[in-house]
């Protein structure tokens, strides 16, 4: 093993920057090995100072890796590259995975040499962890094989399915809604009132009746008509766009295989829901003894004794087996801390009993559950200590990049001016513009609406009276109905017909042999830079994180150079 001298001089100071947690240096280029190493039954892919990492643990990192280099590449509109690409990427990935896997593992056992995670802050972050992991580990073997019955699923896909079939007329005039209402409410048919106002031009809408999706009504409307019996007229409705009055006309419920699967998840959740309520309430039988009329008399509100008396009170409200008690101290205690900006305000106020059973609830749910978990042996189960272990591990590592590697960045003035110059596009306003589009459906017809305008036809009269226009709606057709949108966000070909254009310009863009578009362009707002001191703070920040890592990178070559690594996995494997 090689002598760790040379790095023991570079010890610092725990990390703001997690997203640098994995570094990578570059690996050697080995040969097959002709089959992975097993130890304590699993293969191994590389062994760093005795310690191993599992093909298990590096296949899992891989498949990370790619899921977020896909979500990435989908982002950048680059998700269609060609499989070679794809082959050749795949191997790089894993190689630079299983160099990071690698680093990382040098770089927490250097911050174990050197105390990091003994430090008290560590140290706590990790125990709270440890906690919480275990009650949520109980809770998980509890409902992880829970299934759910045909019958369970049926009341939420049914829900799902749920269409009322309504009416509705808009009026400008909430007055002659509402005598409309009125009139309704006195005898008259809706039909007769909705076509006699549609008629006459009070009202727009129709008197044809139609399922609706209650997710796309506006809230207002369907609270009301939620309020509305079926065959009855809802009361007004004040919306953006008019006063709405609509008939409930019926209830269906056409069939929609897609529905199901979101059906069977609510229904999974709410039989989880109970299943874990009702443990909840065993666990509590099981492991406390409650004095349920102590808490419910139990008046931190009252001038006597006085809330600081009861913070010293040692009565016994909840009493376990090797466990200490809850007192009603210790409920104050927690109550105290529930109202950190000031107990005697919230007393005046009134709001401190009605926290007092939820806070206990909420002690007592902890400690049973702790209780049930170690008694279950949940606390040595193999999921349990990996996931501890894995905190552990980010916790160290983020105290090894803030007290070891963050004190020596500095960042000078110089650097940001030349990292803001050197990116300057990623701290600028983008270019937008805003166009209006003809589509024809031939070149010859492209080319005389063009000539047309070259003589000075207007493009709005153009539009309407072109004849041989393709008809609006047609699946395909571009949409350049006058709206200002990003330059960028325009297809690729677009923007190249688009490029250089100025208000007023017409352009021609042939998107397919039965789709030629003239453009008008309306408006275009250029780029424009962001001022240096307005951008500082996230250029100082980007110069910082850059600096962070090189750093990093460095602490992560010596440690490499001053270790005994082995590496037995190959991209033939």
């Amino acid at each position: 093993m090689k002598s760790h001298t040379a790095i023991e001089k570079i010890h610092g100071s725990i990390p703001a920057v997690l997203v640098l947690l994995l570094v990578s240096v570059a690996l050697p280029a080995f040969g097959a090995r002709g089959g992975l190493p097993v130890e304590d039954g699993k293969q191994i892919v590389a062994r760093v100072e005795g310690e191993t990492i599992t093909l298990e643990a590096f296949e899992a990192a891989v498949a990370a890796a790619k899921r977020v280099a896909a979500r990435e590449a989908l982002e950048s509109g680059a998700a269609d590259a060609n499989e070679g690409a794809e082959d050749s990427a795949d191997g790089e990935i894993s190689q630079e995975v299983l160099s990071r896997l690698v680093n990382r593992k040098l770089i927490l056992q250097e911050a174990g040499r050197i105390g990091l995670s003994e430090l008290p802050d560590v140290v706590n972050l990790v125990d709270v962890y440890k906690k919480i992991e275990l009650r949520k580990a109980l809770l998980r073997e509890r409902v992880e094989s829970l299934e759910v019955s045909d019958e369970e699923i049926e009341p939420f896909y049914q829900a799902a399915i749920r269409r009322p079939v309504i009416a509705s007329v808009i009026f400008a005039d909430g007055e002659l809604a509402e005598k409309a209402r009125q009139k309704i409410e006195a005898g008259a048919a809706f039909e007769d009132e909705a076509a006699s106002a549609l008629e006459d031009g009070t009202a727009k809408g129709s008197i044809d009746a139609s399922p609706t999706d209650m997710k796309e009504l506006l809230p207002a409307i369907a609270r009301t008509l939620s309020e509305t019996q079926v065959g009855d007229t809802s009361s007004v409705v004040n919306t953006p766009n008019g006063f709405v009055l609509m008939k409930f006309v019926s209830i269906v419920s056409p069939d929609d295989p897609e529905a199901r699967g979101p059906a069977k998840e609510l229904a999974r959740r709410k039989k989880q829901t109970d299943t874990l309520n009702g443990y909840l309430v065993d666990l509590r039988a099981k492991h406390a003894r409650v004095n349920d009329q102590l808490l419910e008399e139990l008046d931190f509100e009252a001038e006597e004794p006085g809330f600081e008396a009861l913070r010293e009170d040692p009565r016994v409200i909840a009493e376990f087996d090797g466990q200490d008690p809850i007192t009603v101290a210790d409920l104050a205690e927690d109550l105290r801390q529930e109202f950190y900006h000031g107990i005697g305000q919230a007393i005046e106020s009134k709001k401190v009993n009605t926290k007092k059973v939820n806070l206990f609830d909420e002690r007592l749910r902890k400690i049973v559950m702790a209780k049930e978990a170690v008694l279950r042996g949940v606390h040595e189960s193999a999921v349990y200590l990996d996931s501890v272990r894995r905190y552990e591990d980010a916790v160290v590592f983020g105290a090894f990049v803030q007290k070891v590697a963050q004190p020596d960045v500095k960042v000078g003035e110089k650097e940001v001016a030349e990292y803001y110059a050197d990116h300057i596009e990623d701290y600028s306003t983008p270019e937008m513009i805003k166009t209006n589009c003809i589509a024809f459906p031939e070149a010859d017809l492209a080319k005389a609406a063009m000539g047309s305008l070259a003589k000075g036809s207007e493009f709005s009269w153009l539009k309407v009276n072109a004849d041989g226009q393709v008809a609006r709606g047609t699946p395909g057709l571009l949409d350049c109905e006058g709206k200002l949108v990003t330059t960028a966000d325009l297809p690729e070909d677009v923007q190249e017909a688009l490029t250089g254009a100025k208000v007023g310009d017409y352009r021609e863009y042939t998107a397919a042999k039965d789709r030629h578009y003239i453009f008008h362009v309306e408006r275009v707002i250029s780029a424009s830079p962001q001022p240096l001191e307005d951008a500082k703070k996230e250029v100082v920040q980007a110069v910082f994180d850059a600096k962070l890592e090189t750093v990093i990178d460095d602490w992560a070559r010596q440690l490499e150079e001053a270790s005994e690594v082995d590496i037995y996995w190959t991209a033939e494997d």
